[in-house]
């Protein structure tokens, strides 16, 4: 095999290389965009009122955010972090947990 070859050959694994890498950032990016939502709803919902067992609208923000961390906190926080970004590093090619590729 001639030299001019194996450059080619390099060049084109290299090209292909920085593409997998740029289309994996990309991906980051939305996921890290779409996680960053979620976690400014979750703050939002420390601050907004609701309606008490009496009827009445709550808007004492200590009460507010004793009743959040009693009820949907713990839900609101798991589903807030980021399971896609921890896998985004995992170097083990498996296919059925690789989101980025439709």
């Amino acid at each position: 095999m001639c030299p001019c070859c194996c450059d080619h050959d390099l060049t084109r694994a290299i090209e292909l290389h920085i593409s997998n890498f740029s289309k994996s950032l990309c991906c980051l990016s939305v996921i890290c965009a779409w996680q960053l939502s979620l976690f400014s709803l979750q703050v939002l919902n420390f601050h907004t009122t609701y309606v008490g067992p009496g009827g009445e609208v709550v808007s004492d923000p200590k009460v507010i955010r004793v009743n959040y961390l009693k009820s949907w906190f713990v839900i609101d926080l798991l589903s807030c972090l980021p399971y896609d970004v921890f896998n985004a590093f995992d170097h083990e090619e498996d296919v059925s947990t690789d989101l980025c590729h439709f």
